[in-house]
């Protein structure tokens, strides 16, 4: 009897064409178009636990007490003698010994004030995302900013933080969509932790930051900017992220409406101080001159702003 041939592929031969999907993906995503972006940011020197803690000294060299044989002559014989310590050099050993542990019961009970300040401060992290139509001038503003403020510099990053959110204000004309969002952290590290994930998925939707000023040791340099790689032009969004961490800022609540939350997510914003700003991150997208978004473009990179 003869066989009917078998219509069943092998697995792997069906799979080939899953293989295909993460090009498609990127593809889709606009990753091939070569969209630029922007940024700067940094972190402020109060904000890491490691600048809080108080410099451990090399302890004083704790004397011992000494044994000197010496020799007492007699006509006949010579007999050993050994010297005791005084009473007054068992007072020094046991003052250094004092000195030696309260030095270590400060150091222990400020790590112990570290682990718990930022929450005592009411260490908190904010991401503002708007959606600008047409936001050239925002981005020209941007890259200003970047270009003049070193995050090194002693205060610049208040500055930045500060002329960023005023920047979003003063265009609020433009809002096309946005967002806010506001977590409370165990404390700072948290918190800067949570703020350094929001950038780098902001940053992960463009393929190539043309404008770019962090902090590098420096307050005299690390501003970038590349012209030669500007993405297409045409479109009409314009992205911006503030991801900031701070510490002892109280925000309004919640209204539930997301032009007012974000409006006053910013209007806090640029009132942080110094003494209250852990880490910023700002990230803008596209930042070629002429180069925005579509809006097909924009809702796949950013699926979770609502209409403002």
């Amino acid at each position: 009897m003869n066989r009917i041939p078998s219509t069943r592929r092998p697995a792997h031969v069906l799979l080939r064409p899953l293989r295909l999907l993460p090009l498609l993906s990127a593809l889709l995503l606009g990753g091939a178009l070569g969209v630029t972006g922007g940024g700067f940011g940094g972190t402020t020197s109060h904000s890491s636990t490691s600048s809080h803690a108080t410099p451990q000294s090399r302890p004083a060299p704790v004397p011992s007490p000494t044994y000197s044989p010496s020799v007492v002559t007699t006509s006949s014989t010579s007999v050993p003698t050994t010297s005791t310590p005084s009473p007054g050099s068992s007072w020094s050993f046991t003052a250094i010994l004092v000195v030696v542990g309260a030095l270590l019961a400060f150091l222990l009970l400020s790590a112990l004030y570290e682990e718990w300040a930022g929450r005592g401060r009411g260490a908190q992290a904010v991401r503002v995302q708007v959606l600008f139509e047409n936001g050239e001038e925002v981005k020209r503003h941007l890259q200003r900013l970047a270009r003049r403020h070193d995050p090194d510099a002693p205060g610049a990053l208040a500055i930045l933080l500060r002329e960023s959110a005023l920047l979003l204000l003063r265009h609020k004309e433009d809002w096309a969509y946005g967002t806010v969002e506001r977590h409370g952290a165990a404390g700072e590290d948290e918190a800067n932790s949570l703020v350094g994930q929001w950038a780098t998925a902001a940053r992960a939707t463009f393929e190539t930051q043309t404008t770019s000023q962090y902090q590098d040791g420096d307050a005299a340099g690390g501003y970038e900017h590349d012209t030669s790689a500007g993405g297409r032009t045409g479109g009409l969004y314009l992205a911006v992220t503030l991801a900031v961490s701070t510490a002892g800022l109280e925000f309004a609540p919640e209204t539930g409406e997301t032009v007012r939350d974000v409006e006053s997510a910013l209007l806090a914003l640029s009132g942080v101080g110094s003494g209250q700003l852990l880490r910023l991150e700002a990230v803008w997208s596209p930042d070629g001159e002429g180069e925005f978004l579509s809006e097909e473009q924009a809702i796949r990179r950013y699926p979770v702003l609502a209409p403002l």
